[in-house]
């Protein structure tokens, strides 16, 4: 077993606690250990997820499958923001196949695209600016 020391301020600090308060965690390095195996999970991932998205399709096993599902919130009433998703939307038919959207208030849209390849829309959404909160999650076999 490793030990290391690491520095919070006190407001990120107080923040790991109620996070670890709220999960059940028993001290603070059962915490750490966990949030470390899921970034370690998700450098994997995204490194598998690149090699099997960017492979030809000749050399792509036939197990192989890449989905993802991309999560966004932005202003409904910035118009450059929405046009932009429905611009995506279009230009992508082929990945964007399945979407939920819904308004949790009045100026917020929320929208969840479903794709079933792990190609270009995941990190065109992604990294627009003026989203509120994205998340992209990539599942891979």
């Amino acid at each position: 077993m490793q030990r290391f020391t690491i520095s919070l301020d006190d407001a990120l600090a107080q923040q790991f606690d109620a996070l670890i308060a709220a999960k059940g965690y028993e001290n603070r390095s059962e915490a750490v250990r966990d949030l470390i195996r899921s970034r370690l999970g998700d450098a994997t991932l995204s490194k598998d997820v690149h090699e099997i998205s960017h492979a030809p399709t000749r050399v792509r096993r036939p197990g192989n499958f890449c989905v993802a599902s991309v999560t966004y919130v932005y202003d409904h009433h910035d118009q450059t923001v929405t046009r932009r998703v429905l611009d995506l939307q279009q230009d992508h038919l082929d990945l964007a196949q399945t979407s939920l959207h819904t308004h949790p208030d009045h100026r917020d849209c929320l929208e969840t695209a479903v794709l079933p390849s792990c190609r270009s829309l995941p990190m065109c959404i992604a990294t627009r600016n003026r989203m509120r909160t994205k998340r992209t999650v990539i599942s891979s076999r």
